[in-house]
């Protein structure tokens, strides 16, 4: 394998890397901003806390809140372990 084919390896490596990390952070992203919209049709307007703690949910939080926003009477509910 030449030089520039190795180069050229490389470079579809890295943007496949790249472009993998950005799909899974948008996914994140429109994960939050439904669960969001879930929470406020549930409870109304979102406390600063809850939106704070939906802020800085992780993929795997952001699931089990969704799943806990269809039987939670409460939105402290949703957080608690």
């Amino acid at each position: 394998m030449t030089l520039a084919e190795q180069l050229k390896q490389e470079g579809r490596k890295e943007g496949l890397s790249h472009g993998l990390s950005q799909g899974i952070s948008e996914g994140v992203e429109s994960k939050r901003a439904l669960v969001h919209r879930l929470m406020e049709r549930k409870f109304g307007s979102l406390s600063t806390g809850a939106g704070q703690q939906l802020a800085s949910a992780d993929d795997t939080s952001l699931d089990r809140i969704a799943e806990r926003v269809i039987t939670a009477s409460t939105l402290d509910a949703l957080f608690s372990d």
